[in-house]
């Protein structure tokens, strides 16, 4: 089958809107946020809106407007923005955790001993490790063309020390991507490091968090941040996969096995954000962004249910 369709101007696009059953309340801000926001972006936020049945799956559910779609995807900006705030300080945390932990455990240059790391990966690993440091692994030695945007404190390290060839983690751990530190963790070899790293974050009962447990949700978060950095679409979607479930007393209620909604990274972002910074006012930010949000149906957006408010985890307010 061949691809027809064409190009169509924001008016022609609006009025296809309007022809599917939605209607506007001021037409020069619909066509100013349709020609801003683009029509195809804007579509993924109509699907909750359409009946999705035949013979016309994209007609809108009666009573639906154009400000409706609208507001659904300003709420998904903001949350977007609250996430990214809050995996910051939780990134950085990790980061520091690891590098410190595993460099008194084996030394400064840690990251490029394979024996540490489980060996059917480490050859992925390796070229990644490389990559960030502007290595070049044939040669063992700094590329020969160097990227322009290097940063000051690995070109120092090239130009002044020959042995190791690789600079020290604590700059790795400044030029890695945050998916690469996430795989370094699930791919380290003894369970004992991962421990060691796990003892740094806690569960709300103040019980350290089990290092499978940190290794996935740190993963899924890893994956959550570059979705937001990149404006996917957070709300009414299924997530490829599900941070893991635990059994802690404190917040294993909170997960729920096989639920891809953005619901189960919320919690885990709040425990983990709490567990790296014990005065983050995020939850209370979150309340605000969903107090101040009208026109969306929030706990169908994102997937809470019930009385979620009330659980400890959103009840409490730091400061």
């Amino acid at each position: 089958m061949r691809f027809s369709k064409t190009a169509e101007k924001p008016s022609d696009l609006l009025a296809r809107i309007v022809d599917r059953g939605a209607t506007f309340q001021d037409q020069s801000k619909a066509f100013a946020a349709l020609s801003r926001i683009g029509y195809y972006r804007l579509s993924g936020y109509m699907l909750p809106f359409q009946t999705g049945h035949q013979p016309d799956p994209h007609r809108f559910k009666p009573g639906t407007t154009f400000e409706s779609v609208l507001a659904l995807y300003e709420f998904d900006c903001k949350l977007r923005g609250l996430l990214m705030l809050a995996i910051e300080p939780i990134e950085v945390a990790f980061r520091s955790a690891m590098c410190n932990k595993l460099a008194l455990l084996h030394g400064p240059h840690w990251h490029t001993d394979s024996s540490l790391f489980d060996a059917k990966e480490w050859s992925d690993l390796l070229l990644r490790i490389a990559g960030a440091l502007d290595f070049d692994i044939d040669s063992n030695a700094r590329k020969s063309r160097a990227k322009v945007d290097t940063h000051l404190f690995i070109d120092h390290y090239y130009r002044k020390y020959t042995s190791p060839p690789m600079p020290p983690c604590w700059m790795f751990m400044e030029v890695a991507s945050f998916g690469l530190v996430a795989k370094m963790f699930k791919n380290l070899k003894n369970q004992s490091d991962r421990k060691a790293i796990a003892l740094e974050f806690n569960f709300l009962d103040r019980k350290p968090i089990d290092e499978a447990i940190l290794g996935s949700w740190i993963h899924g978060l890893s994956v959550l941040r570059n979705r937001c950095a990149h404006h996917s679409q957070l709300v009414y979607r299924n997530h490829p996969f599900t941070p893991a479930t635990t059994k802690n007393s404190s917040v294993g209620h909170l997960l729920q096995a096989q639920n891809r909604k953005v619901r189960e990274f919320l919690v885990t972002t709040a425990i983990l954000n709490r567990a790296s910074n014990q005065k983050s006012s995020w939850v209370r930010q979150l309340h605000f962004l969903f107090d101040a949000t009208s026109g969306v149906d929030i706990e169908r957006a994102i997937g809470f249910q019930g009385a979620w408010r009330d659980d400890p985890l959103w009840k409490m307010a730091w400061f």
